[in-house]
């Protein structure tokens, strides 16, 4: 079906998530913004439907965790955060299966894990906001299907490529006020 932010996103039930936000007793995140606004860019804060957060942004057993991760039963569709242009479709390593897009004003985000792209996503196509772009997978080093979510800022035209580009914590940034009216 076609892509819904979530108004509500909850820790998953029964797993020690890392790094979580703040949360109520019943694991609730108590200030989710699905609709925000990223160094001016309008994005969703969780690009799959139906989802449970199952680790958060930052440390991680002593290494960086540089995005969100986000689990559904069975594994979900993955959805653009945004309008933008496919700079990376490709199998990269410990990421996987994973789509970098970039939204403008040096904003980008990564998908990974990925179990398979949608049909017609390439470098290059320019895809619109909630435009499937792939399956939720455990490709890479994954240990169960998910979404490996980040949002990255920087110049992609630097030695590293994507990996060169500083990533952000999705939960940091403002909401868009403009979801209020949309009903998000």
């Amino acid at each position: 079906g076609p892509f819904q932010p979530n108004a509500y996103l909850r820790a998953c039930p029964g797993m020690r998530v890392s790094n979580a936000p703040p949360m109520d007793g019943d694991r609730w995140l108590t200030d989710f913004k699905p609709i925000i606004v990223a160094f001016g860019i309008i994005l969703a804060s969780s690009p799959v439907n139906d989802v449970c957060l199952s680790s958060g942004y930052g440390l991680r057993d002593g290494r960086a965790h540089n995005g969100i991760d986000l689990t559904s039963r069975p594994p979900g569709v993955v959805y653009s955060g945004g309008p933008g242009r496919v700079v990376e479709a490709r199998n990269a390593s410990g990421y996987g299966l994973n789509v970098v897009l970039d939204h403008g004003h040096g904003v980008y985000t990564r998908y990974a894990h990925l179990d398979y792209f949608a049909p017609g996503i390439a470098p290059g196509v320019s895809i619109g906001f909630g435009q499937p772009i792939g399956q939720m997978g455990a490709t890479g080093n994954a240990q169960a299907a998910h979404l490996h979510y980040e949002i990255l800022t920087g110049n992609i035209d630097n030695p590293k490529g994507s990996f060169g580009l500083t990533s952000h914590d999705p939960f940091s940034f403002p909401p868009y006020e403009g979801a209020l009216q949309a009903g998000y």
